[in-house]
């Protein structure tokens, strides 16, 4: 027990010149004064502390703590990526609209904006993934209708579907 205690302010202590370091290192100061705790640290092996089941439980709970949070910001990442993509085609629609725009124009736009997004943000801006965007306003004009479960790979199979009976009967399959 009083080895696990002085393996716990061994850690503590690494991580206070961790930061301390860190510190310096983003900000130039160095006046950080973490109390010296190798005084208060007796000697004991590394055996001891690893054999500990409180130590497995200590590496159980970072583990599960990890894994939690990995899935946690997969979902929010997917969501956030679902909006905006939904945001994106209500501007491209609500351009159109506000510009009376033809269907040979629009090809015309969607290419064009295919390009400049592209030179801006990247990849994810091809003709077919604004085309998609576009359409999924389109078809889910209220983003609240669209569930929180289906990721753009799901929403971009569903819109596809041009019966509406249908692609209500597949979103409700993805979502489960």
């Amino acid at each position: 027990q009083n080895c696990l205690q002085n393996f716990k302010l061994r850690s503590i202590q690494a991580l206070r010149m961790q930061y301390t370091k860190l510190w310096e290192l983003s900000s130039g100061w160095s006046n950080l004064n973490f109390p010296d705790m190798s005084g208060k640290l007796e000697e004991c092996s590394v055996n001891e502390i690893l054999e500990s089941k409180k130590y497995e439980a200590l590496v159980t709970d970072i583990e599960n703590a990890v894994a939690n949070a990995k899935d946690s910001i997969a979902i929010n990442v997917n969501q956030v990526m679902v909006q905006t993509y939904w945001s994106i085609g209500r501007y491209i629609v609500e351009y159109e609209q506000a510009g009376s725009v033809k269907a040979e124009y629009g090809k015309q736009l969607l290419r064009q904006l295919s390009k400049d997004l592209t030179l801006r943000l990247g990849k994810g801006y091809s003709h077919s993934n604004l085309s998609n965007m576009r359409k999924f306003y389109k078809y889910y004009p209220t983003f609240q209708t669209v569930s929180g479960k289906l990721s753009w790979s799901h929403i971009c199979e569903i819109i596809r579907l041009d019966d509406p009976l249908e692609r209500s009967f597949y979103q409700k399959q993805a979502e489960n």
